[in-house]
């Protein structure tokens, strides 16, 4: 039962052989040890510190790992996090919709700045995507991404909330990892318990974790194998992000479709085992994560609700009426787990 009530630690096949790397992967303590005062001798252009690549390279073998996610607090030189936290503040965002059936809806709460669009200001462009660029050689070793042309996002949320869903829920989609800079509150203010916002991740039969949207919090995961959700945002200022979506080589055929060839396991071990460790869980998610999707579906507040629930209901109805043992067997083992992660 140790694979289905993961503890905190991270195995040490995720470490990277390096000093330190547990708590780098943990993120527990920053580079507070790696680096005494990093700013007086960085270059002026500097956005991280000389502990930031093997932090990075902890992290990435942790995403590509049965984990699949890694978190790096104080990921930025603190003056850089500040600094692209308040140009994020002055921003002109749009109201962040969605697709769902064919029909467009509104996200309440919810608003972004895509960096394709070309209207985020030059200086505040660069940075992120200088960010992206900082992480692309750890990401590029250990999880495949092809280069640094990551598509970025600023977010700003006075409300709002985000179902449980993939970042990558099939083709025509690349998104192979995704990497969330939290900037915390665009006052400048800490990040308080009461002020909501978490990101949830839920890696498949695995222990789920949340993350408070702490200033200068970077968390990475894989976009294709963990399911995740966002908690509403009740902070009395807007909660500020970045997300980065880095492409890789995702969605190969085996990755897509559950043939009857697939399902042929000697045990319902080697069942689960498959299950955490593939993709193709997204063609079950939905049926074992049934009361997850509900909640968060209703958290949105959007005027999709009633028909993101009943689509819903329907994908769960056919995958049940098509594999209830299964269903009900990994249904049975999600309800061990353990408590969630609170980081």
């Amino acid at each position: 039962m140790a694979t289905l009530c993961e503890t905190a630690l991270v195995d040490a096949a995720d470490d990277d052989s390096e000093a330190g790397a547990l708590d780098d992967l943990l993120g527990l303590g920053g580079a507070l040890a790696d680096v005494a005062d990093a700013s007086d001798d960085d270059d002026a252009d500097a956005l991280v510190d000389d502990a930031f690549g093997r932090r990075a390279r902890g992290a990435g073998a942790s995403v590509s790992g049965a984990k699949g996610w890694a978190v790096l607090d104080d990921a930025l030189l603190p003056s850089v996090a500040a600094r692209i936290r308040d140009a994020a503040a002055q921003e002109t965002f749009k109201q962040h919709t969605f697709v769902y059936d064919g029909q467009t809806y509104a996200k309440p709460g919810v608003a972004e700045v895509d960096l394709a669009e070309g209207t985020c200001a030059t200086s505040l462009a660069n940075d992120l995507r200088g960010v992206a660029e900082a992480l692309v050689p750890a990401l590029a070793v250990s999880c495949g991404v092809f280069d640094g042309d990551a598509a970025i996002k600023i977010q700003r949320n006075t409300s709002g909330a985000f179902a449980c869903h993939y970042d990558n829920a099939g083709p025509p989609s690349k998104r192979s990892v995704t990497a969330v800079l939290y900037l915390g509150r665009a006052d400048g203010a800490a990040v308080s318990d009461q002020d909501g916002g978490a990101l949830c991740l839920a890696p498949f039969l695995r222990r789920r974790a949340r993350f408070r949207p702490l200033m200068n919090r970077l968390v990475l995961f894989k976009s294709d194998r963990v399911l995740h959700s966002v908690e509403r945002w009740r902070g009395a200022s807007p909660r500020l992000c970045v997300s980065f979506w880095f492409e890789g080589p995702v969605n190969a055929p085996e990755d897509l479709v559950l043939t009857r060839d697939r399902l042929r396991f000697s045990g319902w071990d080697e069942a689960a085992e498959f299950f955490m460790n593939s993709p193709v869980q997204r063609a079950l998610s939905r049926s074992v994560y049934d009361d997850d999707y509900r909640s968060s579906i209703r958290d949105m507040r959007s005027d999709g609700e009633d028909a993101m629930l009943a689509g819903h209901a329907r994908v769960v109805e056919a995958t049940v009426k098509s594999l209830e043992p299964l269903v009900e067997e990994l249904r049975r083992r999600r309800a061990l787990i353990g408590v969630d992660l609170e980081l």
